[in-house]
């Protein structure tokens, strides 16, 4: 018998005994084996579950998306969203012609303010122009089937001649259509055919900042009224136009203008005008007749001031202040400075569902990235909130504007 058969050989028969192999195999070698059995038991378990398949397969795409998305996705791997979001929309070019008929020698030499958009019921009809030098054209708009969709062809014009100084225009639909243009220290209702002056108003001042027109009337509310509020740094101006109440045998409207100094109150003493004001005439609430104006110190609301028989308006009127709150007091309540923007710095705004009415605050924009909400009823303050954007950091507005909700 030889000295070697009482050797106990290892796993692979390698004539080296178990106590040796465990002295020379490295440890993770022997980690490695233990690994590749349990995955060889694992393994035999996945393929006796068709859910266990599954979940394999989805846990393997995940990771294989995860490695591979950048390869995958439909975009450059140095893509950069737009700052700003991008529209394609139609162009249309149009020549502005002469017309030494109506003075218009040189349109070049005019100077032309931005288009006013004529809308039917449908679509856009009519593109408005005008200068300050006192003419004005109007182009008829057609939607056309083009290659790939429709668009729009202009399809004539017409030059007009306006009143000089012109420097904004607004249709208007009150009773009948025409245009409500403002001129320096006047304001001109234009008839909506020939743009020729219907109606006149001075002014004694010339506005900078112009509100929002609250124009109830329809033909189904025919005593609803047309207001606006107009200012400069020191001046506050009402402007309204009262239809004809037929239960009183009215037959013409009539207007209402009224201008107050900020000096002749003691809560807006000494203090200036920064920015448009908003006019607000919000039915059945309190303090629904205001007019709301940001100061260099605070929010102001003055009130509208009715007199009426019934539902016969007799005068309309600037009233006293309702209700002020200063910007410190705002900064206050959340610790925190606030300081306007300029120019649009308020607007309006309907929060809940439930506020049937709406307009129940009054917001404000500020030079940093929170904006705030007081109660239009009482000026109290009601919340802050930070506005979010994708592309800046610590944004600066320019102007708020309402919402579809709140306009």
């Amino acid at each position: 018998m030889s000295g070697n058969e009482g050797t106990k050989k290892g796993p692979e028969g390698s004539g080296i005994d178990e106590e040796t192999q465990l002295l020379t195999v490295p440890s993770w070698k022997r980690t490695l084996s233990r690994w590749r059995r349990s995955f060889r038991r694992g393994w035999k378990l996945y393929k006796q579950s068709k859910a266990g398949l599954l979940g394999l397969g989805i846990m393997l795409g995940f990771v294989f998306m995860a490695v591979f998305a950048p390869w995958i996705a439909p975009y450059d791997l140095d893509f950069l969203a737009p700052q700003e979001d991008v529209f394609k929309s139609d162009t249309v070019w149009e020549d502005i012609a002469a017309n030494a008929s109506l003075g218009l020698d040189d349109p070049m030499a005019e100077n032309w303010y931005p288009p006013v958009g004529v809308s039917g019921t449908e679509r856009l009809e009519q593109i408005l122009i005008f200068t300050d030098g006192g003419h004005a054209i109007r182009y008829d708009v057609d939607d056309v089937a083009l290659e790939g969709g429709r668009g729009l062809q202009i399809t004539g014009n017409t030059t007009f001649i306006i009143p000089e100084n012109i420097t904004r225009i607004e249709r208007t639909y009150f009773i009948r259509e025409h245009f409500t243009a403002y001129a320096g220290d006047t304001i001109y209702e234009l008839t909506y055919d020939n743009m020729a002056i219907r109606t006149e108003v001075p002014l004694d001042f010339e506005p900078i900042w112009y509100s929002n027109v609250w124009n109830r009337w329809s033909p189904q509310n025919n005593v609803g009224e047309y207001l606006q509020c107009f200012c400069n740094e020191t001046t506050l101006a009402m402007y309204a136009r009262i239809p004809p109440n037929p239960n009183y045998g009215e037959f013409r409207e009539r207007r209402f203008y009224e201008k107050v100094d900020m000096d002749d109150f003691n809560e807006t003493n000494g203090t200036r005008i920064i920015g448009e004001p908003i006019m607000l005439n919000v039915p059945l609430v309190v303090n629904g007749s205001l007019m709301v104006v940001p100061t260099d110190e605070g929010i102001v609301a003055f009130f509208l001031d009715y007199n009426r028989t019934g539902t016969r308006v007799r005068w309309v009127a600037i009233g006293d202040p309702v209700w002020d709150i200063t910007y410190e007091e705002i900064g206050l309540e959340f610790e925190r400075e606030v300081i306007p923007i300029l120019d649009r710095p308020i607007s309006i705004a309907k929060e809940d569902p439930s506020e049937a009415l709406g307009k129940d605050r009054i917001v404000l924009a500020t030079d940093s990235q929170f904006i705030y909400a007081v109660h239009r009823q009482n000026g109290s303050v009601n919340w802050s909130a930070t506005l979010v954007t994708s592309g800046m950091r610590n944004p600066r507005p320019l102007g708020i504007y309402p919402t579809f909700r709140g306009d």
